[in-house]
């Protein structure tokens, strides 16, 4: 029997999931006792969005009309929704900057027409998130400089006008992946789990608690987390609320922030990583090794003003600590420019 279980093949990977039964009818329960039945509740769609159309449900648990409710072409709020939330993501604000109210407690939207068309091509696009995503960011508002003049912001403090772009901090999933990324450590496997274990039992034994962003290069999309285990870094930065729906992290600017950047160990095994390539590609050219530095950490070129003085920081760095080595400058400087706000932000 041992053999024959070593011989069998791996188990499926398994989901919550749900399939339909045999039609209940259900009843209120009078002070949530389900032995004290009340009047019947019927699956109805709630009255105040109903429509003389709307599909009635006869058999089954509803979950299909439901689906099909959502996404009918006579429902325009679901693809609204959808679009206004990709839309924050890329510029930081909404069309409607109340992502998680379209009701009447909540904002209007500051371009309807152009909120109703994005929804429309939308599904005209089979609800492709990846061609709609490409649409916001092929457009002029995107591409905007995030300098406005001083008439635009007396004129739009509040920019809902779309005057200039948003200057947008990144999350903390971008910082992270993008320091992966640009020396060259991140795991782009796709796929696959890196969860251990099943059930609920141990939920606090080291199988079971969230694993440590800074020590896995698995991009953070696949990394598993507990609510009641958030990794230090993610609430550090503004990670969202994992027991309760979200339509816009609270968005924080404080000083352990900026110590995470100058202290990190995560930052300085990258800082690391890039000056061992920097010394490696440019053993004897100074400036050419500071304009890759800025190329690959902030993707652009140093300005004139920007070489000299980092040039002269690394001069006086081997006048100071004579001991160290060429490669701790470089590290020193990469280290810099990882923790600048530059970084951080997306202009």
């Amino acid at each position: 029997e041992a053999e024959l279980k070593k011989a069998l093949p791996p188990e499926p990977a398994m989901a919550c999931a749900v399939e339909e039964g045999p039609t209940v009818a259900q009843k209120v329960f009078i002070r949530g006792d389900y032995a004290s039945e009340g009047e019947a509740a019927p699956k109805v769609f709630p009255q105040v969005l109903e429509r003389p159309d709307d599909p009635v449900v006869e058999k089954g648990s509803g979950r299909l009309q439901l689906a099909a409710w959502l996404t009918s072409g006579k429902n325009p709020m679901t693809a609204r929704v959808m679009v206004n939330r990709l839309w924050l993501g890329h510029f930081d604000e909404g069309i409607v900057r109340t992502p998680d109210n379209f009701g009447k407690m909540g904002e209007r939207p500051t371009h309807p027409e152009l909120l109703d068309w994005l929804a429309t091509r939308f599904v005209e696009g089979g609800w492709s998130v990846k061609k709609m995503q490409k649409l916001m960011m092929m457009s002029a508002a995107y591409q905007m400089s995030s300098d406005p003049s001083a008439g635009e912001v007396a004129a739009d403090p509040e920019n809902r006008l779309l005057g200039h772009f948003n200057r947008r901090r990144l999350s903390v999933e971008e910082v992270r992946d993008a320091m992966l990324a640009i020396d060259g450590t991140i795991d782009y496997e796709m796929g696959g789990t890196l969860q251990k274990g099943f059930g609920t039992d141990g939920e606090n034994s080291n199988g079971r608690l969230s694993l440590n962003p800074e020590k896995v290069k698995r991009r953070m999309v696949y990394l598993p987390l507990r609510r009641s285990n958030l990794p230090s870094i993610l609430n550090l930065f503004d990670f969202g609320d994992a027991v309760t729906p979200m339509g816009k992290r609270v968005l924080t600017n404080v000083a352990p922030q900026a110590l995470f950047a100058m202290n990190s160990g995560f930052v300085q095994e990258r800082s690391d990583a890039i000056a061992k390539e920097l010394l490696h590609e440019y053993p004897s050219d100074q400036r050419a090794r500071l304009t890759e530095a800025y190329r690959r950490i902030l993707n652009r070129a140093p300005t004139a003003d920007e070489t000299d003085r980092l040039l002269t920081y690394v001069a006086r760095f081997r006048e100071k600590f004579p001991a160290r080595t060429e490669e701790v400058a470089w590290q020193s400087v990469s280290h810099i420019l990882f923790a600048s706000s530059e970084f951080f932000y997306l202009d």
